[in-house]
């Protein structure tokens, strides 16, 4: 399921919103710096602080484990007729 769950990030060029930023480098930074969602949620915490994001964003990315949550949001998009742009 995070395979289906990464390739619906993929497709939107977003990472689940569960993961929250702290002003250090952006989701759109790291995906320039990165190329994918998958190669952000992939990348380890030292390569993450290298891009930019500070520790803890690094560590909360690189320990992201919310798959469970992301998959009943999407199912709940899905029933309610809605589609991610």
């Amino acid at each position: 399921m995070i395979e289906v769950l990464e390739s619906a990030a993929a497709e939107h060029g977003q990472v689940p919103a569960v993961i929250s930023t702290d002003g250090s480098a952006t989701y759109r930074e790291l995906l320039e710096r990165f190329g994918t969602p998958q190669a952000v949620l992939a990348a380890s915490p030292a390569d993450l602080g290298a891009a930019g994001a500070h520790a803890e964003v690094a560590r909360a990315i690189a320990s992201f484990d919310q798959w469970p949550t992301v998959e009943t949001e999407l199912n709940k998009i899905a029933r309610a007729g809605v589609r991610l742009v």
